[in-house]
């Protein structure tokens, strides 16, 4: 039977009774008995639905199953009563329904199947009605193709009644036909079609991208509040707005007339803003950058901004960052304009510098604080991932389900470079530009498994730095140490070269902000040696992910 149960959504008690009757019948091993068949095209009608379809070696037959009463007046008009009495009148009856439906049916598999295939195989119909006798005879059907209640109060049974109506039809053909195996199931399979298609990974990132890039209501809402004050901290997770807000507050109030700078450690990130913020009146720059324009952490001559973004602000929190900052704020940092967007996850070490008497001082003048909660950079696997590996609080994904995080297990620096080469290759089957793939480094270039793969060898891999961050997304496939990479994105991120025996806390550093990059996919590398201290550290934090992160006040993790 197909399907091997009747929907609940089968309103007809007569069907049901059929049904259930052709699940008690042997019909032979290779028979099959499909319930409520759609046809697409129909000889005459839009579309067509028949109650029952037998297919077997003996051929096709359809079924059309009538309940309650049926009576036809002299005018053809036939009339059906329902259980419960409702009365229906048609000019179609079931016979005229049941052999429209087998040439129909006929015509559709030949298109599908070819016509010199389907031509021998054996067509009939039949009509059943279950809860009445039917003894009618007319020039319009013969009496084999008739099931009714008192057959079935004598207690014969479909096998009988399938026997005699092939019996019929075969009597009709100058040659018998039985139909092969072969073509059994190529019937089957296009009567009722047996198929898994799943949408595509390439199909499945643009969707996710495309719900990752609508700003969401909490954004918004963040913008509005920082605006209306002139001191604020906004924090919130890895993939949760931060650099989308810096951008949009620097390009707020440079429409007011202001002359903003924008501020981060890395100059990588710093180019990758100043691409995208070209405005004369906004200014993006590194610390470093700063420094070398000034001389020093504390030597500008005179304020140059009317306002300070500083994003990642994490890693600007010490006094020597802060002095060079202040430096170039009207009003400095007691009296000037400022946002410091932030995240108080683990972020620290791995660039810049944080020192908690820095993040003590600029909350002593008293900023508006406030938190993005709501994550739209990653999807749900990532985050959960995430959390259970660092005991991170990324936000509340909502973005959607993506692909699983991948792990990849490797005893050599060789055997990586195989799994690397490996899982490109299915991306790339997967229809995955290489533009929209990053491969990100838990250890210095020089020394990371990389350059042993394939791709290092075919020179096909760019090395991100603060010449092509400025033209980000890069034309293919791209790399760069983990720390390189903060306040960027792929869709697909490779993280490897993690050295899991190294210091506690930037063994989690890394892999939560390697890990937070991806959008779509993310896959990692671990020694083989480092697996049982995987699933250790996602057992141990499991407890801190099923209940809620409180919210940091003053520390930094």
């Amino acid at each position: 039977m197909v399907p091997p149960v009747i929907s609940n959504g089968t309103p007809s008690s007569a069907e049901r009774e059929v049904f259930s009757r052709l699940v008690r019948t042997d019909f032979g091993p290779s028979a099959r008995a499909l319930h409520s068949l759609n046809i697409s095209e129909h000889d005459y009608k839009r579309v067509g639905e028949l109650d029952f379809v037998i297919v077997c070696e003996r051929g096709v037959l359809v079924l059309e199953v009538k309940g309650g009463g049926v009576a036809c007046d002299e005018d053809g008009i036939w009339t059906f009563t329902d259980r419960y009495g409702n009365t229906f009148h048609k000019s179609e009856g079931p016979f005229q329904q049941a052999r429209s439906g087998m040439f129909s049916l006929k015509r559709r598999l030949g298109e599908l199947l070819g016509k010199e295939r389907v031509a021998p195989v054996l067509f009939g119909f039949g009509v059943l009605f279950p809860d009445c006798e039917f003894p009618e005879r007319g020039v319009e059907w013969p009496s084999e193709v008739v099931f009714d209640a008192k057959q079935g109060a004598r207690g014969e049974d479909l096998r009988t009644y399938l026997n005699k109506a092939f019996q019929y039809w075969e009597s009709k053909e100058r040659v018998p036909f039985t139909v092969s195996g072969d073509l059994l199931k190529e019937i089957a399979q296009a009567l009722r079609p047996s198929f898994d298609r799943v949408p595509s990974l390439r199909v499945k990132s643009h969707r996710l991208t495309q719900a990752m890039e609508e700003l969401t209501e909490e954004q918004y809402s963040q913008l509005d509040w920082i605006e209306e004050n002139p001191r604020s901290i906004c924090s919130g997770g890895a993939g949760t707005g931060k650099t989308f807000l810096a951008a949009e507050l620097a390009r707020r109030q440079a429409a007011r007339g202001k002359r903003v700078l924008v501020a981060c450690a890395s100059p990588v990130l710093a180019a990758y803003l100043g691409s995208r913020l070209g405005d004369s009146k906004i200014t993006v720059a590194s610390l470093d950058h700063l420094r070398r324009d000034t001389g020093g952490p504390r030597t500008a001559p005179r304020p140059r901004f009317d306002a300070l973004i500083a994003d990642e602000g994490q890693d600007l929190l010490n006094m020597d960052a802060l002095g060079t900052l202040e430096a170039e704020l009207k009003g400095g940092l007691a009296k000037g304009e400022w946002c410091f967007l932030l995240d108080t996850n683990r972020q620290t070490g791995l660039s810049g510098c944080y020192e908690r008497e820095a993040h003590d001082y600029i909350l002593d003048h008293r900023p508006a604080a406030g938190r993005l909660s709501r994550n739209c950079r990653n999807t749900e696997q990532i985050v959960m991932q995430t959390r259970l590996l660092t005991a991170s609080d990324l936000g509340k994904p909502v973005a959607g389900e993506g692909p699983p995080v991948e792990f990849g297990y490797y005893e050599s620096d060789e055997q990586l470079s195989r799994l690397i080469d490996g899982h490109l290759g299915r991306l790339r089957e997967e229809g995955i530009a290489p533009s929209e793939i990053t491969i990100l480094l838990a250890r210095p270039l020089a020394r990371s498994s990389i350059q042993r793969t394939e791709v290092w060898r075919r020179r096909a891999i760019t090395v991100i730095d603060s010449v092509n961050a400025a033209n980000w997304p890069a034309l293919g496939l791209t790399c760069a140490c983990v720390a390189d990479f903060k306040g960027l994105e792929n869709k697909f991120i490779l993280l490897i070269d993690l050295e899991l025996e190294g210091p506690p806390d930037l063994v989690t550093n890394l892999m939560y902000v390697g890990m937070s990059r991806a959008q779509v996919g993310l896959w990692m590398a671990v020694p083989i040696s480092a697996k049982t201290r995987l699933a250790a550290m996602a057992h141990e934090n499991a407890p801190k992910v099923t209940r809620p992160t409180p919210r940091p006040k003053r520390s930094m993790p």
